[in-house]
């Protein structure tokens, strides 16, 4: 394989997935011989929050426009565009926004517990074209799990995330409250996105609990210094099983 320096213009490419599976297989494998390479990823792909603060800025200056009301006999929404829609989209923004911060944040010494309620609303939006539609190659796949571990500092591998009855599909970095989040998203036989998300939490292990978030089945609990969400789906047995087979995988 090709072992020229991996320039800028390459990483830039590759953050847009715009590479050869040859290209993104070489700087897999890049990162993974150089930490320097995995450094400049990260600070490419962080340039892009000049982007994100100003657009903020703009959004804070925009005026609040009070929309007409409907006619009388106008035709009710489809029930996908309630509560759940405008809550989902609101956490889908915040979301984008935070994308990127990786382990350049410093986290706060307490989160808000409310935090499993923003990766419910975030999570609501999926469905099985937003991981199939443009599906990683297994290089980038590689990368992306291999970022989220620097980022979170634990140890992640495909392996340890193959479990019965979900097919890994990414890794990513958000952000909650300026605290790393990570997402494992995932795809069962059928199709239905679920998503195993933590982050850092002071405090010690809890008990998993189940409940419905957002609609969909979830099982939170806390586990060597981070808090778990396993979500998706709207069976509590189906992510109670799933749950018992990530416990004790992941870990510093």
């Amino acid at each position: 394989m090709d072992t020229a320096p991996v320039t800028d213009e390459q990483i830039v490419a590759f953050l847009d997935d715009a590479l050869s599976s040859e290209e993104q297989a070489r700087i897999a494998l890049a990162v993974a011989n150089d930490p320097s390479v995995a450094a400049r990823i990260e600070a490419l792909a962080l340039d892009r929050d000049d982007l994100r603060a100003g657009f903020e800025d703009m959004l804070s200056e925009a005026p609040v426009i009070a929309l007409p009301p409907e006619p009388a006999n106008q035709p009710q929404q489809p029930s996908g565009w309630g509560v759940w829609g405008l809550r989902g989209a609101a956490a889908a923004a915040i979301f984008a926004i935070g994308i990127g911060a990786g382990s350049l944040l410093t986290p706060p010494t307490e989160v808000r517990n409310d935090w499993t309620t923003a990766v419910a609303d975030y999570q609501v939006l999926y469905a099985t074209e937003t991981l199939t539609t443009t599906p990683l190659s297994d290089a980038a796949r590689e990368l992306s799990l291999a970022r989220t571990s620097a980022a979170l500092g634990l140890d992640l591998s495909e392996e340890a995330l193959s479990v019965d009855g979900l097919d890994f599909q990414r890794a990513q970095i958000l952000s909650y409250m300026e605290t790393p989040l990570a997402q494992l998203a995932f795809l069962d036989a059928d199709g239905t996105p679920f998503a195993l998300c933590f982050l850092r939490l002071d405090g010690g292990d809890t008990e998993p609990r189940t409940e419905d978030l957002a609609g969909l089945a979830s099982v939170t609990w806390q586990q060597d210094g981070f808090g778990f969400i396993l979500i998706g789906g709207d069976d509590p047995a189906a992510v109670e099983a799933l749950q018992k087979q990530f416990a004790g995988r992941i870990g510093s």
